[in-house]
């Protein structure tokens, strides 16, 4: 524990997509130091994610809260979320205590540290704090799926699917692998955007990679996909140009 009249430190924790087994050592190792534990969920009353993930490498004393963050598109809404939390988190940190924030996937990836993290750097200018990466669902798709993410000099293009869905229809203009991340709802227009750019045959769809229920399918299987399968997914749609010798590297 740090002294009581200083600021303790803050920790950004990556605990990966979903199998307790992809936390890296680092991980485990700043859990079990962390006094105060702070998990991410999205309704009230349902378990943080995280949380289920991380629990069997927890400290035993440590003190688990979770922050709800509402799944919602008002500016207002999400930005009371975030003001709540930083309050939160700003009061372990001012009581000297070390303090977790453990995040799917990797901490600075489309994670909701990214936002706790700078309003607390605005709270407090000398904030000490250190990100603990982990595993991206994305990285562990590939390899369930084994598919290549890159290869020579191919690029690798990631895009979530929330907003401007044109972002996703540029992304498969590249010569590379695309990863398309947050498919949920928008996984019919993914999937009319893909057969437009005859990119839907080798395209997958991973939904829930490393925890009960995993899914990993083609997009052309459309009868294996329905609403709980795209909740938590992202697809991969491989280089349509895996086997052209100018993206490759010289041996």
């Amino acid at each position: 524990m740090t002294n009581s009249t200083e600021t303790g430190k803050l920790y950004g924790i990556g605990v990966g997509p979903g199998n307790p087994e992809w936390l890296t050592l680092q991980a485990v190792r700043v859990l079990h130091s962390c006094q105060v534990i702070f998990a991410p969920r999205a309704q009230i009353k349902k378990e943080s994610l995280a949380l289920e993930i991380v629990k069997p490498h927890l400290n035993p004393d440590a003190v688990i809260r979770e922050l709800t963050f509402p799944m919602s598109k008002s500016a207002k809404v999400l930005d009371e979320a975030w003001s709540e939390a930083a309050d939160a988190v700003e009061k372990e940190l001012r009581a000297g205590m070390d303090v977790g924030f453990i995040t799917i996937g990797d901490c600075m990836l489309y994670s909701t540290y990214i936002y706790l993290k700078r309003a607390l750097e605005q709270r407090i200018p000398d904030l000490c704090s250190e990100s603990i990466p982990g595993i991206p669902a994305f990285v562990a798709a590939a390899s369930l799926a084994d598919i290549p993410l890159g290869e020579g000099r191919q690029p690798l293009v990631i895009v979530p699917a929330s907003g401007d869905l044109s972002r996703i229809e540029w992304a498969l203009e590249s010569d590379g692998t695309v990863v398309v991340m947050k498919v949920g709802e928008k996984l019919p227009a993914l999937r009319e955007i893909l057969q437009n750019h005859n990119a839907d045959g080798p395209a997958v769809l991973a939904s829930r990679v490393g925890l009960a229920r995993q899914c990993i399918v083609s997009l052309e299987e459309k009868n294996r996909i329905d609403t709980e399968t795209a909740y938590l997914s992202l697809a991969l749609v491989p280089s349509r140009r895996n086997s052209d010798s100018e993206l490759k590297e010289n041996p």
